[in-house]
This record gives C-alpha cells, structure tokens and sequence, in this order.
C-alpha cells in the first residue's frame, strides 16, 4: 500500500476477480506500525508510516467512490494509540489520529453525494503479526495493560474486531455515521 499505484491497482484486480463494477464495502484495513522516541524519529520513519496509514487510505477510498453502490459503507481502521498518548508512538499516534480526523469528514463529506457512512473502529492491542513484531519493551508494556483490560485481562483477538467490522457494514448499522467505534475491551473509554 505504500506504493501510490498500490490503490487504483487492488481495486481493478477485485473488480475483475469478482467480476463486478460496483463495491459494496470498503473496509481500509492496511497499516504499519513503529515506535521511536520522539528524539529519534526519522524523515524516512515519518514517510513510511504516513504512506500506508494515510495516504493509502485516502487513494483507496477515492479510487472506489466512483463504484461504490448507495447503501455502502466505508470502514477505516485507527488504533487505541490515536487517543491514548502512549510514549514512542508519535508517528503512529498522529497517522491513525489522521484516519479518524478523515472518518468524521468523509461521513459528512461523502454521506449524502454518494450516500454511504463512513465509520472507523479504534482497536486496542490485538493478537496480529504487527502486535508480536512491535519489540519486546512495547510488548511488554502492552502485556501489563492487557492484563487491566476490563472486559476480560487479555489481549484481543482478530475476531473481536471483525465482529465489530462486520457489524459497520450491515444495512442495520445504518444510523451510525462518522463515529469512531472503541474495540478495546475498556482500556480506554470514550
């Protein structure tokens, strides 16, 4: 996804291989992570995460306006590090705070000129490859705040948001538009 290309691509091979024009559901799920104390952060750490969290987003919900069908639904994946002020992530803050700044926009902006919602889901940590290659002074804190999670103390699973995913894309999530759904467990209220 960091490659501009990347967006108008994947949305002409699912095209074909579904062998449609129109979309139905969008859901921008691509992202990388990184964690670095400000003072080490990079131009190139900077590029590369904005790139894929931002840009991606952004190019691949354009490329599918032009086919996405009334009733459908848009759904952008943020993370909990976007509210949570969580040392070492500045970049990764930033660029998931940007997708939910674009959730609430593209509601108002795109609702009614396309009429589809626009929602995104805000994990917290969840059990991914992405979670496990975060480092092991990340994954150690984020394993003492699991622990406080209070729906249940542990990490969540991929189908825990996907529950919630799936949920944004029905026609009965319908009245819900521009809004940032927490997957969280409770370690972090809204």
């Amino acid at each position: 996804m960091a490659s501009p290309e990347a967006p108008s691509l994947i949305l002409k091979a699912a095209l074909r291989e579904f062998q449609t024009d129109k979309v139905d559901i969008l859901v921008n799920n691509a992202g990388v992570g990184g964690n670095a104390p400000l003072e080490e952060v990079t131009i190139e750490d900077y590029d590369r995460l904005m790139a894929v969290n931002v840009r991606a987003v952004i190019f691949m919900t354009q490329s599918v306006l032009p086919h996405i069908n009334r009733g459908g639904r848009i759904v952008n994946l943020s993370s909990i590090s976007a509210r949570g002020g969580y040392p070492t992530q500045s970049v990764y803050a930033a660029s998931k705070a940007a997708v939910e700044g674009l959730t609430r926009v593209w509601a108002t902006e795109l609702g009614h000129k396309y009429g589809v919602t626009v929602n995104s889901v805000n994990p917290g940590p969840v059990d991914t490859d992405m979670y496990r290659a975060a480092g092991p002074v990340h994954l150690a804190r984020m394993e003492e705040q699991n622990k406080k999670v209070s729906a249940e103390p542990r990490c969540g699973t991929e189908e825990d948001v996907a529950d919630i995913i799936v949920f944004l894309s029905e026609e009965r999530s319908r009245w819900v538009n521009g809004d940032t759904i927490c997957a969280n467990g409770g370690m972090v209220y809204t």
